[in-house]
């Protein structure tokens, strides 16, 4: 709890879009490659693409999931879920991107907790009580991008079936009947 409360991070692996300094294991560095798609991500978000859309278009695009990318980089991660050479993206793992605050500077750690060394089960924390450094590394994406895609998900904004981009008034206005 101390290192976390100092803003040094403790995983085992940087999230994607960062990968962690030669020269502090414990300090955040942006990964250029792997930032400039979060940072599409985000955009294409702010388009109005949904999670599925996006996940979809990455898999056109040839882009590795976050963890094929880590493997691809060297880093001895593995996975119990893996079922196929390489994994695809997925609307869900999209939209934990688009709601994973870490993009905008801001290290949240200590979301779940075990009472003692011998229980392996991990209890969800009060989000009052994660341990939050603002500013802690560079981000990757403004705070103002991050609000205005996080307002997309309370919306209800789709893009109509066939289309590319939101309607202008999408999420806003309502038909009578609805």
């Amino acid at each position: 709890d101390m290192k976390r409360k100092t803003g040094q991070y403790i995983g085992p692996f940087a999230p994607y879009g960062y990968k962690k300094s030669p020269d502090d294991k414990n300090r955040l560095i942006i990964d250029t490659k792997a930032a400039s798609v979060v940072r599409q991500i985000f955009k294409w978000k702010l388009e109005g693409m949904s999670g599925a859309g996006i996940a979809d278009k990455l898999n056109k695009l040839g882009i590795l999931t976050p963890m094929d990318y880590k493997q691809s980089n060297g880093d001895r991660f593995h996975s119990g879920f893996r079922r196929k050479v390489f994994s695809n993206w997925q609307a869900g793992g999209v939209n934990n991107i688009l709601q994973n605050e870490l993009y905008t500077g801001v290290l949240l750690q200590g979301k779940t907790f075990s009472p003692n060394y011998k229980i392996r089960k991990r209890t969800k924390r009060d989000v009052k009580d994660w341990i939050r450094c603002e500013n802690n590394h560079e981000p990757i994406i403004s705070k103002e991008e991050f609000r205005m895609v996080q307002g997309l998900f309370e919306s209800d904004t789709r893009v109509a079936p066939g289309e590319q981009a939101l309607y202008p008034f999408s999420g806003i206005v309502k038909c009578g009947y609805c």
